[in-house]
């Protein structure tokens, strides 16, 4: 790569790799008031910039919730994180855990033991997902490349097989495995928001044939002979925003008012 004045088109994709480096940080640590004032990110500044900076997902369990990577002081990057609101969480778990729930008898219904199912409820809590701490040991967020756009997310349906064909706006297509998060492997030379359309239960064979799979015995079949398929991604959720306000939109709302 040309850096310096020989050439001008290797110096302008230079700058506008600086330029794409710059956008795609959030946020990140004053690492002089940190020093001096042991001064962390601001959770409301995290707030404010990811509202400003990304396209929020919608979730039914979740609500409003927005995917980054984070970077660790001790320089461990988190590649694939969601940040999501606390008061949803805790609306979330309260409701199961006070939920009356029966056993269907044959002649009467009688309630589960509450110690029992509350006991499950929190187990499947304490292992249903990786959580990462909000606090002085984030420096960095930043935008990420293994998030999948929302409009996508909406038109991927696990019925009746968890695969799915992506078309990307080069008319090229890649395969994909359903999982349970936002984030995907990202195929080479691509952009996942540069896919276009969605083929449900349906796949790509190396030779450029596209076939249904509308049960495991058809990906059995080609397995060998079909085309790489991408999987999702793991990745850490991360609790932020006041149990005062009901969702990240309300907690926004009142963030917006410190900046204006």
């Amino acid at each position: 790569m040309v850096i310096a004045g020989r050439d001008t088109d290797s110096k302008c994709a230079y700058s506008s790799a600086l330029i794409l480096l710059i956008v795609m940080v959030i946020i990140e640590r004053d690492e002089e008031n940190y020093k001096r004032f042991g001064s962390p990110i601001d959770e409301r500044d995290l707030i404010y910039f990811l509202q400003k900076q990304i396209t929020p997902n919608f979730t039914d369990f979740y609500g409003q919730e927005y995917c980054a990577a984070v970077s660790l002081n001790d320089g461990t990057i988190l590649p694939c994180v969601v940040f999501r609101h606390k008061r949803k969480m805790i609306d979330l778990i309260y409701g199961e855990l006070h939920k009356k729930r029966l056993s269907r008898g044959v002649t009467n219904d009688r309630p589960h033991d509450r110690e029992f199912v509350q006991k499950n409820i929190i187990e499947h809590h304490l292992v249903a997902e990786n959580i990462v701490r909000f606090n002085d040991e984030i420096i960095k967020v930043e935008k990420c490349k293994f998030a999948m756009p929302e409009e996508i997310l909406k038109k991927i349906n696990g019925e009746p097989a968890h695969f799915f064909l992506a078309k990307f706006k080069d008319g090229s297509y890649e395969n994909f495995r359903i999982g349970e998060g936002p984030f995907y492997e990202v195929p080479i030379d691509k952009e996942l928001e540069g896919i276009t359309e969605v083929f449900n239960s349906t796949l790509m064979l190396q030779n450029g044939e596209i076939i249904s799979i509308e049960k495991l015995a058809d990906w059995k079949t080609h397995e060998a002979d079909l085309k790489k398929i991408h999987c999702s991604k793991p990745y850490f959720a991360c609790y932020v925003g006041h149990s005062d306000y009901n969702d990240l939109a309300e907690n926004i709302e009142n963030v917006k008012e410190r900046w204006t």
